[in-house]
């Protein structure tokens, strides 16, 4: 092989590798080069069961899958290449009332991107589709846009798109080793010796992508496992088109093929497997077969489909699949190296997910940054220890049957947990904590009474921790509450050029006097909001940003990315301090027992930060709230952290105040109209929207970044961020839910509470 150097290698020669290779070749991107190991498909799309499902979870993941009903009959119609594509429908089947509920919150917001679903009683399932036993079933939804493709058709289509659009495709070429230098990926050497240079490297090697990824620094949490599925004999008399059929209890899925039925699981006791014992030069994977493994989905499928207790099997497939520990795909460029892109992960989704990251992918390198709120599916949403191979052979197993199982509101994962705790923990716990995992720290969500609930209990009516969050709103409202804030993140920022970078990137203007607390955003170049925090200027030359614990690895990498050669350190000093959040309106007498001259004699205005002594330790006391209520956010060091909570709970107790978990804070923050970055506001929206327009200051000198965007954006505002209160009724309203007025959709919900 002669490979000359390129401006962009592909690594992995399946169909999230072929898209991303043949959107960029569209977009017009010269010198493209994808490497293939083996032979094109020859890792796991060959033998993908090529289910099109464009209904997922959420409505940006949504619009992602739907793409690929718009590139199917473009690719076919730009190369001649058929794919073998067939809209059947599909059937998502249930035995659960409960399923039901969560069917038609997905299909309402299905209906926001265009999709129809209907859904069936079981008499009518049984008129129209007589070969599936209804008998146990609840009901039925419908989805119209269901589908079905050849997935090597479809990696055939998207090679020759590729290759007519001037992308160079090499196959039986892989790579050994990948050169770093000052943190940039500059070269490939394959495994021939060749040396390849580059000025982008995107890792689509699918389950091989966390080995990839070692070798550039990058993390990649992912794991492989067997996925099996069989394929019948003929079936006689079958009828054309067959739904795509989901069995959710049974987790079960069932497809029809040339007159023959495919069926295959997402079991509860998926089996791990480790690429590292496979030969190199090993393609076309097919793994041992296990018959008592894959028993209980035969005796699925045989309930479901009676015909299938006649008819014999003529295939049973096991190969590797590779899944993500929270079952979203890994996408966008790495924090480690950010010439280095990532999409990899596709948790047995990766055919229909393919012409949709593609693009996403290419779009992305174009662009440098993410050219539509993709944060679900964004590899900066994990940190460094989600890619310890412990915790993802323990989750994976778990992420596998999660597919199929009910997605409950506030649902946490059962395995590699109490992976980052506070120093706090062991008491939370022993006061009555509830916990829950949000960005691997175990945060309590509430603190329960003897006679309140100590666990979740799942359900789509009024929620266990409603009472109990209600009763410690009270108690804030009333008298005041602590919190645990430790794991929000904390980023010091230092350096001669700390005040001019934060400034360029700040749409606040944050050229104020020390101890001043500012809340700002930070823009892309489209006037969309990339981060939201608090920045807290600590000295001359240094700055205090506290944000969101999800999104400590991307304001990171944003801000390290934004440096460029300034004389600017970027720190992350999460773990080494606790935060403890003093709010209500006995939270100035309680801390002016500890710190008379303080909170008593001295004014402390909102807004504003200092360092003193509480407790026998140097404490930053800052004076914010996120609850909407007068308050502290008390930050010392870790080792100092216990001695100071014993002496603010000693007092805070003497003034009935006690502990509160994130459900109240959550409650508070919406009724106060405070905003979550990733889950109300995003990339695409702009502060005029959010009603952030407080926090942007167009006259500040030098100007920020987005800067342009935005004054162009204020003029042609054509949607808000509102609150709305439902007094009458208590609905369950978690995310994406329609909002209608007069039978026409108006807008979706970004968060609820009752």
């Amino acid at each position: 092989m002669n490979t000359p150097d390129a401006k962009v290698v592909i690594l992995g020669g399946g169909a999230i590798g072929l898209s991303t290779a043949y959107h960029l070749g569209k977009l017009g991107f010269e010198n493209v080069t994808l490497l293939e190991r083996n032979t094109l498909t020859s890792g796991t799309s060959w033998h993908a069961a090529g289910i099109v499902g464009p209904l997922r979870a959420t409505q940006n993941l949504t619009a992602l899958a739907k793409y690929a009903l718009h590139l199917i009959e473009v690719i076919e119609s730009e190369t001649g290449q058929p794919t073998g594509y067939k809209q059947t429908g599909g059937l998502w089947l249930t035995i659960c009332t409960d399923r039901i509920i969560e069917l038609k919150r997905i299909a309402a917001m299905g209906e926001m991107n265009g999709l129809h679903a209907s859904f069936l009683s079981p008499g009518e399932l049984a008129e129209r589709f007589p070969m599936i036993n209804h008998h146990d079933l609840v009901g039925a939804m419908h989805l119209a846009e269901d589908g079905q493709i050849n997935p090597v058709d479809l990696c055939m289509a998207l090679a020759k798109g590729a290759r007519q659009a001037g992308v160079k495709i090499h196959e039986h070429s892989g790579v050994s080793s990948i050169k770093v230098h000052n943190g940039l990926a500059k070269a490939l050497i394959t495994d021939q010796g060749e040396e390849i240079d580059c000025e982008v490297v995107v890792n689509c090697t699918g389950l091989w992508a966390r080995s990839v990824g070692k070798l550039a620094g990058v993390n990649v949490p992912l794991q492989a496992v067997e996925h099996n599925y069989i394929v019948t004999e003929p079936i006689s008399d079958f009828p054309e088109p067959w739904p795509v059929c989901r069995d959710m209890e049974s987790a079960l899925y069932i497809k029809g093929d040339a007159g023959k039925l495919v069926m295959g699981s997402f079991e509860s006791n998926a089996k791990l497997w480790d690429h590292a014992k496979l030969d190199p030069s090993e393609c076309f994977i097919e793994l041992e077969e296990d018959w008592n493994h894959i028993e209980p989905m035969i005796k699925s499928g045989m309930h479901r489909v009676p015909v299938f207790r006649n008819i014999g099997i003529s295939y049973f497939m096991t190969g590797p699949e590779s899944f993500t520990p929270d079952t979203k795909p890994l996408m966008g460029r790495s924090p480690e190296v950010p010439n280095f892109y990532v999409a990899a992960g596709m948790n047995s989704l990766g055919i229909m997910s393919a012409p949709g990251v593609g693009k996403a992918m290419a779009d992305w390198i174009a662009q440098e940054e993410s050219p539509v709120d993709l944060w679900e599916v964004d590899i900066r949403r994990f940190q460094p220890k989600d890619n310890d191979q412990t915790f993802l052979q323990e989750r994976t197993i778990e992420a596998v049957s999660n597919q199929f199982d009910m997605h409950w509101p506030l649902k946490q994962y059962r395995t590699g947990r109490n992976r980052t705790l506070s120093v706090w923990h062991e008491y939370f716990r022993k006061c009555g904590a509830v916990f829950g995992e949000t960005g691997s720290w175990e945060r309590p969500l509430w603190f329960a009474d003897a006679d309140e609930p100590a666990e979740i209990r799942y359900g789509y009516g009024d929620q266990c921790w409603w009472p109990v969050a209600r009763r410690e709103s009270m108690m804030l409202q009333n008298t005041g509450a602590l919190f645990e804030l430790s794991p929000f993140t904390k980023l010091l920022v230092e350096g001669p050029d700390a005040l001019s970078t934060l400034q360029w990137l700040c749409t606040n203007d944050i050229r104020v006097p020390i101890g001043k607390v500012v809340y700002s955003l930070m823009l892309n170049e489209r006037g969309g909001i990339e981060c939201e925090l608090t920045v807290i200027r600590t000295g001359e030359n240094s700055y205090l940003l506290t944000s969101a614990s999800s999104t400590r690895t991307r304001d990171k990498d944003w801000l390290t990315g934004h440096v460029g050669n300034r004389a600017v350190t970027v720190r992350d000093i999460t773990q080494e301090y606790a935060v403890l959040g003093v709010m209500g309106p006995c939270s100035r007498a309680a801390l002016s027992k500890l710190a008379h001259e303080v909170f008593e004699k001295q004014p402390f205005p909102f807004s504003t930060s200092r360092q003193i002594n509480l407790a026998g330790a140097r404490v930053r006391a800052s004076r914010l709230s996120y609850v909407g209520e007068l308050g502290w956010e008390l930050m010392v060091h870790a080792h100092k952290a216990c001695q100071v909570l014993d002496a603010v709970l000693e007092v805070a107790q003497n003034g009935e105040m006690g502990m509160a978990g994130l459900m109240t804070m959550e409650s508070c923050r919406l009724e106060k109209g405070y905003l979550h970055w990733g889950q109300d506001i995003g990339p695409e929206d702009n502060p005029w929207q959010a009603g952030l327009g407080f926090s942007v200051k167009l006259d500040k000198p030098g100007g920020f970044l987005g800067q342009e965007a935005l004054v162009e954006l204020k003029h042609s505002i054509d949607r808000y961020l509102v609150l709305i209160e439902t007094p009458d009724s208590r609905p369950l309203l978690l995310h994406e839910e329609p909002i209608y007025y007069n039978n026409r959709w108006v807008g979706r919900t970004t968060a609820g509470w009752p």
